[in-house]
């Protein structure tokens, strides 16, 4: 087909019938038919063209923000002393990352209390439907929760707002929590809001509040504390029996015996060792009894007079085991002048801790912070006063959350490392010998063992590939969208000088 018909055969198709080139009396003439069309399919083709740029455009803006949101730092360091006040400035509960330190701003906003104007302050008049209404001060003495913002005039219900998010299936109330209220003409929708049903948006909101203010005293976190007593017990079940499966397979011995009733004496090989890693199970829990007197020449001794296994750590459960030994070695409790623990509220509750049980029955024993752990607490402190180390451990915090959030993950950890050292092994890359080249882990810093931040920096530098490996698995295998995007964005965090240099 010659190249004008071609062209001319493109053009006809994408014009309408009604188009003008159909009817135009032009049409008699070729070239300016040609011509008329080839006129029209360039403007056409124009207009397609500027419309894939502008969707290239946004779609390079929207991936521009992405990766902005994606390197800038997870909101989980806040500083509660500078928290936005006015219900106009907050950010959303959710935007916080993890649901502790939700929880913790949302105490310190119970604590704070509603964001009220001070006393004399002119609430400002808005037309409604011809007239000029106003907030009225006493709207605050009948709900209690109930706020005003100085900035945009409007109300809020500070419950509403701290649980707005958290209310599943509970929508249509953003006005309370979000947008404002200032339907002043209308305050019996203030009741309305409240609602009469024990389950409604705002006594739902109401419920959560008191219950993360007084923990001990809700049902709900009793059942979920009995819950994961229950899980625990289970997986600690499932991990006995895990074991002992392991040892006699690798082993090559028999599982059953000829007699496995309860009574006899032989149960058979796994029920035999499933006993005893249970009662090895059952004596994890220790308790390290430090004596610190003077002697007769003066001097100071600290002696270490007992490791007490406890079947739990309550401070009831504690101080029984301390009288035990207390008795066992002829010792009182009268004759203690002091006692010193860590930071465990089971241990210095000031109401039902050990501290106070010891204090009840000796008013001598005074209590004193343990020294070392209070070190410990102040060197993470100061530490983390600067903003780029305590970036950094907040990254290092994510990262190893995101790498042990399955046990796929920390096998996979596991397997590229045992290949890695092979290959090095086997490459002359790495010396083998006793307690050389172990198998590691990625483990979590704790804030009252300074050494343990140590630890994870050192298993994170020498885990370094293997880690890499497991997020490229994450960025492109998981299981949502975020939880690629995060990935993805701690990926390009590991190719950072500031990590590099930190980490050395």
């Amino acid at each position: 087909m010659p190249a004008a018909q071609h062209n001319r055969s493109i053009a006809v198709q994408l014009d309408s019938p009604n188009s003008p080139a159909a009817s135009s009396p032009e049409d008699t003439c070729p070239h300016r038919l040609y011509l008329y069309e080839y006129t029209t399919f360039s403007r056409w083709l124009l207009q397609r063209f500027i419309c894939l740029l502008k969707s290239f455009r946004s779609n390079l803006l929207a991936s521009s923000q992405t990766v902005a949101d994606r390197l800038r730092p997870p909101t989980n360091m806040v500083n509660f002393d500078e928290l936005p006040y006015d219900p106009a400035d907050r950010r959303k509960i959710s935007d916080y990352i993890g649901e502790k330190l939700q929880n913790e701003i949302r105490r310190k906003y119970l604590i704070t209390g509603p964001f009220r104007p001070p006393l004399g302050f002119k609430y400002p008049q808005k037309i409604i439907a011809g007239v000029p209404r106003r907030f009225q001060a006493e709207w605050f003495t009948k709900y209690d929760w109930l706020e005003y913002s100085e900035k945009v005039y409007k109300c809020f219900y500070l419950y509403c707002y701290l649980f707005r998010d958290s209310n599943e299936g509970q929508g249509g109330n953003d006005a309370f929590a979000k947008d404002g209220w200032d339907g002043f003409n209308k305050s019996d929708r203030l009741q309305d809001h409240v609602g009469i049903r024990p389950n409604s948006f705002h006594n739902t909101t109401v419920k959560r509040c008191n219950n993360l203010m007084k923990p001990d005293q809700s049902i709900v976190n009793a059942l979920n504390k009995q819950k994961d007593i229950t899980i625990e017990e289970y997986r600690k079940r499932l991990n006995t029996s895990i074991d002992a499966t392991r040892f006699l397979l690798h082993q090559g011995l028999a599982f059953r015996g000829h007699d496995e009733l309860e009574e006899s004496k032989n149960k058979g090989n796994f029920l035999e060792l499933v006993d005893l890693l249970e009662k090895q199970n059952d004596s994890k829990e220790q308790m390290a009894v430090v004596l610190r007197y003077v002697d007769k020449s003066g001097s100071i001794k600290e002696r270490l007079i007992g490791l007490v296994h406890v079947s739990e750590t309550s401070a009831s459960c504690l101080k029984s085991n301390i009288d035990s030994l207390f008795g066992k070695y002829g010792l009182s409790i009268k004759q203690i002048r002091g006692q010193g623990y860590d930071g465990a509220s089971n241990m210095r509750g000031e109401f039902n801790g050990l501290r106070a049980l010891i204090l009840r029955e000796n008013s001598s024993a005074y209590y004193i912070h343990c020294f070392a752990h209070q070190l410990q607490l102040v060197i993470v402190a100061v530490a983390k006063k600067n903003d780029d180390i305590g970036d950094f451990f907040d990254m290092v915090s994510l990262l190893i959350n995101v790498a042990r959030a399955s046990c796929k993950r920390k096998d996979m950890i596991r397997e590229s490392q045992q290949e890695r050292v092979a290959k090095e092994i086997g490459g002359g890359q790495l010396s083998t010998g006793t307690e050389l080249n172990q198998e590691q882990s990625l483990a979590r810093a704790g804030d009252t063992h300074w050494s343990s931040h140590y630890k994870t920096l050192k298993r994170i530098s020498s885990l370094f590939t293997d880690v890499s490996e497991v997020l490229q698995y994450v960025e492109k295998e998981g299981p949502t969208d975020a939880k690629k995007r995060q990935a993805r964005g701690l990926m390009d965090y590991l190719k950072d000088f500031d990590l590099v240099f930190h980490l050395q």
